[in-house]
């Protein structure tokens, strides 16, 4: 699998959008957080984490308060004071 992946990351011409960085690496772990903070996703536990870590909240409370409030962190942070 690994040479296909070598083989496609060789077809891919130097003018393309891609490069082999692209196609080896679509995360930048240098940006901490989630990449859209206008939004809550607490079914990914790094991000529920990073969420939580923020708002200075529990998972449990997080949770609740978007399943009542939905996903916009600015409601979110409206709800809380924050």
């Amino acid at each position: 699998m690994l040479n296909f992946i070598m083989a496609a990351a060789l077809r891919v011409d130097e003018n393309s959008e891609f490069s082999k960085e692209t196609l080896f690496m679509s995360d930048d772990l240098t940006k901490r957080g989630p990449q859209d903070r206008s939004r809550i996703n607490v079914h990914e536990p790094w991000e529920l984490r990073w969420w939580c870590n923020e708002l200075g909240v529990t998972a449990d409370q997080l949770k609740q308060l978007v399943q009542k409030h939905g996903v916009s962190s600015a409601a979110i942070r409206r709800v809380l004071g924050k």
